[in-house]
């Protein structure tokens, strides 16, 4: 699933080529992507509209249009956007087109989805709703070892399931949960509570430090995420644990071991992390 690396990826790519496209029509709406409101619905109130900067929060896309509206974009597990230009080629996997006209030219928006688990979102004045509930964004919000102090003060819950949970703080995924724990030398299933001032600091610094790794490689291309150009990020070749049970520790040696947490493949290494 796309996490915080990978859509801030998205984002920063549709920064470059969106704003100033103008929708003319929805030629395509899977009504099980849209939430709230019925195709016809969507069509009446994006035609005309044009798109502005491009946010995020957590895993997140924002769209803000120029007639006061927001798309609120969630890529679900196999969720990609493109933008091509000039006559659309088709995908059986299309499930949410707008068509653009910027200075007499023609672009479209896809939603391409195999598993069909994303969701689109059209919201008056601000964004979804929902992404009001959500904690603080996990690599540009304003938070630090004392916001985890309380919000994990007296948990029994793993500490992993925790930092998974997008009202504590959004954007982190399996992916950058395993490696901000390896990073500060956590074991995933150690009670949230139980952490210290030391290791939280650590953890803190862990989250924001993996985030701004995975930022930096344009995302962990693993499984189905590509960019807006169809290109793929480059993360994997730098992960320290996730997905590597059995294999070395970078760091000390010993060898990765994997369990579940919160329902999702968890790897860690039992020598270092404690």
């Amino acid at each position: 699933m796309p996490e915080l690396p990978e859509v801030e990826t998205v984002r920063r790519q549709l920064e470059e080529v969106i704003p100033g496209w103008t929708i003319t029509s929805v030629p395509l709406a899977e009504p099980s992507m849209l939430r709230g409101l019925g195709v016809r619905d969507f069509e009446r109130r994006l035609s005309g509209n044009s798109f502005s900067l491009p946010r995020r929060h957590g895993k997140f896309l924002l769209l803000p249009l120029s007639g006061g509206f927001w798309l609120t974009v969630h890529l679900g597990m196999t969720g990609r956007i493109l933008v091509p230009t000039g006559p659309r080629s088709r995908d059986p996997h299309d499930r949410f087109v707008l068509a653009l006209t910027r200075d007499g030219c023609r672009a479209w928006f896809v939603f391409r989805d195999v598993r069909k688990f994303g969701r689109v979102e059209l919201s008056a004045g601000t964004p979804a709703p929902r992404v009001a509930g959500l904690g603080p964004d996990g690599w540009t919000g304003v938070w630090d070892s004392g916001y985890l102090a309380r919000r994990l003060a007296g948990r029994r819950a793993a500490v992993k399931a925790l930092l998974l949970d997008q009202h504590i703080l959004a954007g982190v995924g399996n992916i950058y949960a395993d490696e901000a724990l390896f990073e500060a030398q956590i074991l995933p299933f150690r009670p949230a509570g139980s952490l210290g001032p030391e290791e939280l600091e650590r953890l803190a610094a862990a989250v924001r430090a993996t985030l701004e790794r995975g930022v930096r490689a344009l995302g962990c291309s693993i499984s189905d995420f590509a960019h807006v150009d169809g290109r793929l990020g480059s993360m994997q070749q730098e992960l320290r644990a996730y997905q590597r049970q059995g294999q070395r520790c970078e760091r000390c040696g010993g060898t990765l071991e994997r369990t579940i947490i919160a329902g999702r493949g968890t790897a860690y290494c039992p020598g270092c992390q404690v």
